[in-house]
C-alpha cells in the first residue's frame, strides 16, 4: 500500500451559449496544465514535464531530466479512456528505447477517483499490486481502503482505511488506520486541522513513534494574501522541550500568476514553476491522489468542475508522484 507516513483553487466559472434550435451548450474559458518545470538544489536532477491533451481530456505526460549537462527522455505516461474507465500507462527510457513499467486503471465518477489499481509490468504481463477505493458524500472525499494480496494467487483483502470529518463544510479531522488481524485495527495516523472563517491556519499532525504510539509530530501554519496561501511553516514537536520547534527549512513559499493560479513555489533549495494554456484539462485527477486533495498546500489548476479549494498535503508532493509513482 502506498506509505501513509511520508513526508501537491480557485471557482471556476464557464458560461454556456446557445445554437439555433439546440440545447445550451458550455463554453470553457479556461486554463490546464501546460508544463511543469522543477529545479533540485545542485542542478543535476532538473525537470521538464509537458502535458499534451485530447479533446480536453489529458492523452499524454513527457518527463525530460537533466543529467550531466544535457536534457534526456526519462519518463512518458499514455492516457486513454472507455467510458468511466481511465488507464494511465507508464513508459521509462532506458539508454535507447522505452520500456513499459506499470499502468494504473481508474474508475470514475464524473472527474472523481472512486477506485484505483496499479499494476507491474514484469516478463510480457502485467501483476495486480494494490487497489485503492474511495466515498464520497456529494463532492467530499470521507473515506478510503487500500487492498493488498499476501500472495500471488491470494485475493485482495483491506490492509488500511482512512476517514475524513466535516463539519459546516470543512474538513476538521483525518484519521488512519492499519489492519493488524481479522478483528483488529491500529490508528496509525490523525489530523486536527484548524480553521478562521473558511481558511486553515494550522495543521495538526499525529504520527507513530519508535515505541509505536500515536504522538504530536507536525504543527503546519498557513499564512495567506487574501485568500491565497502564499506560505506553508512547519514545526516539529520536541518531547524534552514540551514545545514547538520552528524548521526552517521546510518553509515553502508560494506565488501565483495574474489570473490567480499557482505558479512558483520553493522551499529556498528546491523550486517548481508551472505554465497554463487555455482550455479544460483533467491533468490533477492523475496527478494527485484524491485523499491529497483535501487538504491545504496550493495545487496547479487544472478543471471546470471544481467547485471548491483542493489540495495536497505536505507528505505528497507532486515531483514526488512523477519521480517515485507509486
Amino acid at each position: 500500500m502506498k506509505n501513509l507516513m511520508l513526508i501537491f483553487s480557485l471557482l471556476l466559472v464557464f458560461t454556456a451559449c446557445k445554437k439555433d434550435n439546440a440545447a445550451p451548450e458550455k463554453v470553457y474559458n479556461l486554463y490546464r496544465i501546460k508544463t511543469f518545470d522543477y529545479k533540485s538544489e545542485d542542478g543535476n536532477e532538473d525537470l521538464k514535464v509537458d502535458f499534451t491533451y485530447d479533446n480536453n481530456q489529458l492523452s499524454k505526460v513527457n518527463i525530460a531530466i537533466f543529467y550531466n549537462g544535457e536534457w534526456l527522455p526519462a519518463v512518458q505516461y499514455f492516457l486513454t479512456y472507455e467510458g468511466s474507465k481511465a488507464i494511465l500507462l507508464r513508459e521509462v527510457f532506458d539508454s535507447k528505447k522505452w520500456h513499459i513499467q506499470s499502468k494504473s486503471e481508474y474508475r470514475m465518477n464524473g472527474e472523481r477517483v472512486t477506485e484505483e489499481s496499479f499494476f507491474i509490468f514484469w516478463e510480457g504481463r502485467y501483476y495486480k499490486e494494490w487497489m485503492w477505493k474511495y466515498k464520497y458524500n456529494g463532492e467530499q472525499l470521507v473515506a478510503w481502503e487500500s487492498f493488498e494480496k499476501i500472495d500471488e494467487n491470494a485475493a485482495f483483502v483491506v490492509d488500511a482505511r482512512g476517514e475524513f470529518i466535516y463539519e459546516e463544510g470543512n474538513l476538521v479531522a483525518y484519521n488512519a488506520y492499519e489492519k493488524i488481524n481479522e478483528d483488529t485495527w491500529k490508528h496509525i495516523a490523525k489530523e486536527e486541522i484548524i480553521h478562521a472563517g473558511d481558511q486553515i491556519t494550522n495543521r495538526l499532525v499525529w504520527a507513530l513513534d519508535e515505541m509505536e504510539i500515536l504522538v504530536r509530530y507536525i504543527n503546519c501554519k498557513y499564512f495567506y494574501i487574501n485568500d491565497d496561501i502564499v506560505r506553508s511553516d512547519y514545526h516539529i514537536w520536541n518531547n524534552t522541550k514540551s514545545d514547538w520547534e520552528s524548521q526552517p527549512a521546510m518553509i515553502k513559499d508560494f506565488e501565483y500568476d495574474s489570473a490567480g493560479f499557482l505558479s512558483y513555489e520553493t522551499n529556498g533549495f528546491e523550486s517548481s514553476s508551472y505554465t497554463y494554456e487555455e482550455g479544460h484539462g483533467n491533468a490533477k485527477i492523475f496527478l494527485y491522489y484524491p485523499e491529497d486533495l483535501v487538504f491545504n498546500e496550493p495545487t496547479f489548476k487544472d478543471s471546470d468542475v471544481e467547485i471548491e479549494k483542493l489540495h495536497t498535503p505536505y507528505y505528497e508532493r507532486f515531483i514526488t508522484r512523477l519521480n517515485n509513482q507509486y
